[in-house]
């Protein structure tokens, strides 16, 4: 008989196809009951003592939902401002496109699961989902939570004890948190030793169960996520939305490639798009949907071309989720935009005037219109169910980052398609790397062309490092002491980690300021970093951590100091005048002036609003990040923020609540007296005031000492309001008048 190989092969590969999914279905399966065998049957007791029984478990389910809400709200974390509840440290910067979140109010921060890791000026950039946590750091978070607020929520027991109760804790509290399909196990053991008319119990098991289906939502956030970032979903939107709304017309959006012939070209105000752009945004991104989803309708207009793009928004999906309402957010955030060719804050063409020789025929104008955006700017997505945790409703919220490059998304501009023409991207490693959350690792870099080459190797898998079993040095002990008193700091979390390996939790110190336990072993790269609420981060590092071997280490901890903070404004007239065509001549300002002129500052009206953050400079390379804000609004404003002693940089912005209005001009845009027509340019609120102390401008020091005064006087300067497109460059811009003028608003303290 003659056998048909093809239809033998493919008899194979169904097999093997049946094995493997067996397989996977059995450890699936496996799994899943062996996680149940980790949760132990509630305790059988007497009926006197269900009563503290109930209580107990009342708290553990309380408090178990409380951290999985918690966990919703911020995109699979807790507390993202303290690493008490997981080893990550972000990068909490107010602005966007510099920061690993993004904030729904100024306590509210959203992580991005999706962004631009590096500024958005890079050549060699990263784009990053290292925030998406796992289901395992949930769980973990959700341990710690439960743990660490126990006791408050049963208040000693002070209810129990009214009702004749006496109870004796016999052993620590020692939680178990279990995400499975449909609810989420909750239990922690807590030996308790129970008298009670004169009769005794002992307890330690309390489970419970959350009735939540948090996995389906994880799972669902990461499918989303996956699908924007593969299909480069909202920079494919960005880039509809300014081929729609471009026109030569200077109340449009500039067009990447247009011409005319006339002989008054169209010029666009730089500002002014940056502002009409970011509403374009602001009013789109809602419009977005996934299919087969509660909230899913096919939306039509009046306008066929607004129908037709709206239809762009939607992302198809197979599987239903019709439990699942899922919501796009864009709230009035600032936005990373850049757009070239420019010349300062106008945007004009390349312009081309042809006259004939002797004036035989008419003069001719070509005027070339290519224009290149740079633009990033932050999506929050919401996936709620109103039924969940019995009626009361639950939210999961996870932030991206759309970033488009050269008019090209984040893919295709790494390709090599960027405006420098296309380059042959065999040879080329990008660090965009959309399955992997770290780049490979890079041998050879060339600094001329900016580029890494192609020689890599594969790195060990880093998320080993933290396992429970790898942790095989001998007893390390850990003391941290408060740096003035000596005096022993409890509950300081206690980190680990090695080079560019995952950073471990390794502890808490114990109510003597100690912890003592394994390491995972490091040579040379090892560096351990100390967290606790209202003290300074700390990091140490060069570490050698080696196999069998106990090491001791003291740390000594600074306290934050909490000061005022209350801000001032220097008028820009004290330090330039602007000439009648929109030039800028700086004044000079001797040392006598500047106290008299800082005296003069004045302070803030109704209609004033700031932001200001202070960033304070490692003094080790693995010290936590360490931001501080605050927000500043209406008359007389001040806050309190807490503060060490080091190098800061500051960042601020003023806002004009009023805006700015602009009317209709023209400009002279050549030596012939040829003219551009601008038109009215309203910006609303206007950002014309701000400070910038870094690197470049200087930074900012403080000294212990400076700590006995009260409060700290900071300084912003504030531009008179715009009357030209010209003068917006100048009003806008407080980097070089910060450099320029670099003692003027310098901090004060004062008693």
């Amino acid at each position: 008989m003659k056998i048909n190989k093809k239809s033998q092969i493919t008899a194979f590969i169904i097999i093997g196809l049946i094995i493997l999914f067996s397989t996977v279905l059995i450890f699936y399966v496996k799994y899943k009951i062996d996680n149940k065998r980790l949760i132990p049957e509630i305790d059988e007791i007497k009926p006197e003592f269900a009563d503290v029984q109930k209580y107990i478990l009342n708290c553990v389910e309380l408090l178990g939902e409380e951290a999985l809400i918690k966990v919703g709200e911020h995109g699979g974390y807790i507390d993202l401002f303290s690493t008490e509840y997981s080893n990550k440290v972000f990068n909490l910067h107010p602005l966007p496109y510099d920061s690993d979140v993004v904030y729904m109010n100024k306590q509210y921060p959203i992580p991005y699961w999706w962004h631009l890791k590096t500024p958005n000026n890079c050549l060699n950039c990263l784009v990053s989902d290292e925030n998406v946590p796992t289901i395992i750091e949930i769980q973990d978070q959700v341990n710690n939570y439960v743990k660490n607020n126990l006791k408050e929520c049963l208040g000693d027991y002070k209810t129990l004890k009214k009702k004749g109760y006496n109870i004796e804790e016999k052993g620590k509290i020692e939680p178990r948190t279990i995400i499975s399909k449909d609810n989420v196990d909750v239990y922690i053991k807590y030996p308790l030793k129970i008298t009670f008319n004169n009769k005794e119990t002992t307890i330690e098991n309390f489970p419970t169960s959350v009735e939540l289906d948090f996995e389906e939502f994880f799972n669902f956030a990461n499918s989303i996520n996956q699908g924007v970032k593969n299909l480069q979903f909202f920079e494919t939107m960005l880039m509809h939305i300014v081929s729609s709304y471009s026109d030569l017309n200077s109340n449009s959006l500039p067009p990447i490639s247009a011409s005319d012939e006339s002989f008054t070209p169209i010029v666009w105000s730089k500002t002014a798009v940056k502002y009409n752009l970011k509403q374009l945004i602001q009013s789109h991104v809602p419009f977005t949907q996934i299919e087969n989803t509660k909230n899913y309708e096919q939306i039509i207009t009046q306008d066929e071309l607004e129908t037709s793009m709206l239809k762009l928004f939607t992302i198809y999906n197979n599987q239903s989720y019709e439990n699942l309402e899922v919501n796009f957010i864009n709230l009035d955030w600032p936005i990373y935009f850049d757009i070239t060719p420019n010349d300062g804050s106008l945007l004009k063409p390349l312009s081309h005037r042809t006259e004939p020789p002797l004036g035989i025929l008419k003069p001719t104008q070509k005027n070339l219109y290519h224009f290149y955006y740079d633009v990033s700017f932050p999506v929050v997505i919401e996936i709620r169910d109103e039924n969940a945790l019995n009626g009361k409703g639950f939210s999961f919220l996870f932030a991206v980052e759309a970033t488009v490059m050269d008019n090209l998304n984040l893919a295709l501009w790494h390709s090599g398609e960027g405006t420098i023409g296309p380059w042959d991207q065999s040879l080329v490693t990008a660090s965009l790397n959309f399955k992997n959350k770290k780049p490979p690792v890079l041998k050879k870099y060339d600094e001329t062309t900016k580029t890494y080459y192609n020689k890599t190797y594969s790195t060990p898998e880093k998320k080993l490092f933290c396992e429970k079993n790898q942790r095989i040095s001998g007893d390390i002990t850990v003391q941290v002491l408060n740096e003035k008193t000596k005096i022993p700091v409890k509950n300081v979390d206690i980190s680990f980690g090695c080079g560019d390996y995952s950073t471990c939790s390794i502890g808490s110190t114990d109510e003597e300021g100690e912890y003592i336990g394994k390491f995972p072993i490091c040579v040379g790269g090892g560096f351990i970093t100390l967290n606790k609420k209202g003290h300074a981060p700390y990091a140490k590092s060069s570490l050698t951590i080696l196999p069998d071997k106990t090491q001791n280490f003291i740390f000594n901890f600074k306290k934050l100091k909490k000061i005022i903070v209350e801000p001032r404004f220097i008028s820009t007239n004290k330090i330039y005048t602007l000439t009648a065509d929109g030039k800028k001549q700086d004044k000079t300002i001797s040392k006598s002036q500047i106290q008299s002129i800082k005296g003069s500052a004045t302070n803030f009206i109704e209609t004033d609003e700031a932001i200001i953050s202070f960033t304070k400079i490692k003094e080790d390379p693995f010290e936590p990040n360490f931001v501080r804000f605050i927000n500043f609004q209406g008359e007389n404003p001040s806050g309190k923020i807490e503060l060490i002693e080091g190098k800061y940089k500051i960042q601020g912005t003023y806002l004009d609540t009023t805006g700015v209005i602009i009317p209709k001009h023209t400009k002279k845009i050549s030596d012939d007296g040829s003219l551009a027509y601008i038109d009215e340019i309203i910006l609303d609120p206007a950002p014309i005031g701000g400070v910038s102390i870094n690197e470049n401008t200087g930074l900012w020091t403080v000294k212990e000492s400076d700590f006995n005064n009260s409060k700290i006087i900071i300084y912003y300067f504030k531009s008179t309001k715009p009357k030209i497109a010209d003068e917006l460059e100048y009003a806008l811009d407080f980097t070089y008048p910060s450099k320029t003028f670099r003692d003027l608003i310098e901090p004060d303290f004062v008693e």
